[in-house]
């Protein structure tokens, strides 16, 4: 076994297993990232609690250093007793795992064995220093206020966390958009890692994390918008809600391709979202009812009027600043509703939404701590889903079908149709469809081509949406060949009779080729190409090689290429880029079909002049047909192919027609992109 292939093998296992294990990768950050926001939490409401006692050691005289020592101390011992547990429990379930039925193949049902190495120890380090910051440095942060500053923080609560007041949360969400984009773009969380070729990349691998942050920190920043809306306080949820929509319809109108502003199609919409704007302050402004009324009346007009220049589409992102648009007027002439419902409700209900609004900090942490619950929780239970598709994907992409038979001969007697005819006959095969993949080059382009049969493919081989814009039959009808599409006159060659029994040549080699034989390529009605392998060559004599035409061709039969078969060519193997035949000529005179009564018809005599073009084996052509007089089997001419020693696929030969007519492909969008094609191009 060479040791070239053994790497290969084991670099595919690792790729695989690597790509295996990115759904878990994303897990773990999100699952990090909430115990540690937890943590963080916890850390908080113990800090709060311990704020008195704080700024009562801090009125006698006990310093910030002190104080600082007092944590890191405490912190200390909780992270040094965490880690070391922590780490025992770990390698312990690590090592338990072997017993689970998954592992047995590889242990043999014993324990799992245990490497010490530097990665996991590095981890567990990292981790325990960030619960040690995470338990040190609030406590030291707080302890720098004094007695005053606590009794004033308990009697008069801020309304506005720190990462608000400095727009934290703005610049998470402009972050995490970024990251989204670029998430977006690359399609894949695989692209390139900070430290190797091929691996995460770590800023999205945190993607998860950002959307929920930035989700959780927005809903806080509305939050305390929402309670005093529900409580009859303020509508200031409205006011951010109407200017946000109009700002994104608005911009969304502005960045339309097209005219300038100055058109009517873009001015008109623009100048009824300002009178929208200018009603909503009317309305908001207005104290008395009847003056709400007429600002909530000029809004709908307005709104109305908007919509039938600009109809919502649900396609576009502007949709979104439509739908806030259209909840604006709801919205607004709710809130008198529920300020009148909060003073008429219960005493427990009204004085609960009142401290809520006025004091929302307290809930903050706890906001943010159900959404990156949930997200942890739907992220976990669709991991186990996403691996298993994944996985099913791999093989189904890796075999393309239920079951996928390679290392075919190339040629074999009946051809390869004959080799799924007698698949299918098998009772407990449903259908087989036979297929061809090799090497190519298309100019400087290496391309992979994969041969089909355009009716039976589609019905058996797996296929995603993602693949194609198109689905796969409608792709591969593109491929069908033009009989099938109701041109069957069109196709190249040459019509033999209806009743033609028999079809042949004769032929003479120029020199003795005993493994060398003749084949007349057949395409029926309906597009399907059958060989006719008629006998070899032999030796230095006119002969007569005929062979039954198969009955169960769709009339009318052409005669489309004649070929020289000289074996050697493995299953794919590429023959043309290197001389490996034997190089030769031979005459061929008067091909012809038999029909009933033993009635010959000449299908080809070569008197009329050559309407044949010999096949490309090599990128230099090395075959030449032209036509000879004095050795012929009848007539004046006979034709004469001289071939070199390159092959195509085990064959020369001749194709009937001058321009060989044209083969429908298709190509990848990499390939059309590198080369500059487009489809429909010749």
């Amino acid at each position: 076994v060479r040791a070239g292939a053994i790497t290969s093998t084991i670099g595919t296992v690792e790729r695989k297993s690597f790509f295996a294990g990115v759904p878990i990768l994303l897990l773990l950050a999100v699952m990090g990232v909430t115990v540690l926001f937890y943590m963080a939490m916890v850390v908080s409401y113990l800090v709060k609690r311990r704020e008195r006692d704080t700024a009562l050691a801090r009125s006698r005289g006990v310093g910030t250093g002190a104080l600082l020592r007092i944590y890191a101390a405490e912190g200390l011992v909780i992270t040094t007793a965490g880690t070391a547990v922590g780490l025992l429990l770990a390698f312990g379930a690590v090592a338990l795992s072997g017993l689970l039925p998954y592992f047995t193949e590889i242990t043999g049902g014993g324990l799992m064995p245990i490497e010490l190495q530097r990665g996991p120890l590095l981890s567990a380090g990292v981790a325990a220093l960030a619960c040690l910051l995470v338990l040190v440095v609030p406590g030291t942060l707080s302890a720098r206020a004094g007695l005053l500053f606590q009794k004033l923080s308990v009697s008069r609560p801020p309304s506005v966390s720190w990462f608000h007041r400095y727009y934290v949360d703005v610049a998470v969400l402009v972050v995490g958009g970024l990251v989204f984009w670029e998430l977006h773009s690359r399609g894949r969380v695989v692209s390139g890692g900070l430290f190797g070729d091929v691996g995460v990349n770590e800023p999205l691998l945190m993607a998860p994390v950002l959307f929920l942050a930035a989700v959780g920190l927005l809903f806080v920043r509305l939050f305390p918008l929402l309670l005093r809306y529900v409580s009859g306080e303020s509508q200031g949820l409205v006011h951010v809600l109407a200017a946000s929509s109009a700002t994104a319809a608005a911009a969304g109108i502005a960045l339309k391709e097209g005219a300038g502003l100055a058109d009517p199609a873009r001015a008109l919409p623009l100048a009824v979202l300002a009178g929208f704007a200018l009603a909503y302050a009317y309305s908001a402004r207005s104290e008395s009812r009847v003056a709400s009324a007429a600002g909530l009346a000029g809004q709908a007009v307005a709104l109305a009027a908007f919509f039938a220049l600009e109809p919502p589409d649900a396609r576009g992102w502007e949709f979104v600043a439509d739908v806030g648009l259209a909840a604006v007027i709801p919205a607004a002439a709710a809130f008198p509703l529920f300020r009148t419902l909060v003073r008429r409700s219960p005493v427990w209900l009204a004085m609960t939404l009142w401290h809520m609004g006025r004091n929302p900090l307290q809930y903050t942490w706890l906001v943010l701590l159900l959404v990156l619950v949930t997200g942890l929780g739907i992220l976990a239970t669709t991991v186990g889903g996403t691996l298993t598709k994944s996985r099913t994907e791999r093989i189904l992409y890796e075999v393309g079908t239920d079951i996928r038979v390679t290392g075919s001969p190339l040629f074999i007697r009946g051809g390869m149709r004959k080799l799924g005819a007698d698949y299918e006959a098998d009772p407990a095969i449903e259908a087989a469809s036979v297929s061809m993949r090799t090497s190519g080059s298309a100019g400087p382009q290496p391309v992979e081509v994969l041969a089909l049969d355009v009716d039976r493919f589609p019905h058996m081989a797996w296929f995603r949406s993602d693949f194609s814009d198109r689905p796969m039959s409608e792709v591969l009808s593109d491929l069908a060949p033009t009989g099938r599409q109701g041109r069957g006159a069109g196709l190249p060659g040459i019509v033999i009779p209806d009743d033609a029994a028999e079809i042949g040549a004769w032929v003479k080699p120029l020199s003795p080729t005993l493994t060398k034989g003749l084949w007349l390529v057949l395409a029926d009605a309906e597009g399907r190409v059958e060989t006719v392998v008629v006998g070899d060559l032999g030796d230095v004599s006119w002969k007569l090689l005929r062979e039954e035409v198969p009955p169960d061709l769709a009339r009318p039969v052409r005669l489309v290429s004649v070929q020289v078969f000289e074996p050697g060519a493995g299953p794919g193997q590429i023959t043309y880029l290197s001389a490996t035949g034997a190089a030769g000529a031979v005459l061929i005179d008067d091909i012809h079909t038999v029909g009933p009564g033993g009635s010959v018809v000449t299908l080809e005599g070569f008197e009329a002049g050559l309407e044949w073009t010999p096949m490309v084996t090599s990128f230099l052509p090395t075959d030449i047909l032209e036509t000879t007089v004095g050795d012929t089997r009848s007539g004046q001419l006979a034709a004469l192919f001289t071939y070199g020693a390159y092959r195509n696929m085990s064959v020369r030969g001749l194709l009937y027609g001058r321009d060989g007519g044209v083969l429908p492909v298709v190509v990848s969008a990499s390939v059309a992109g590198s080369m500059g094609l487009e489809a429909g191009d010749r």
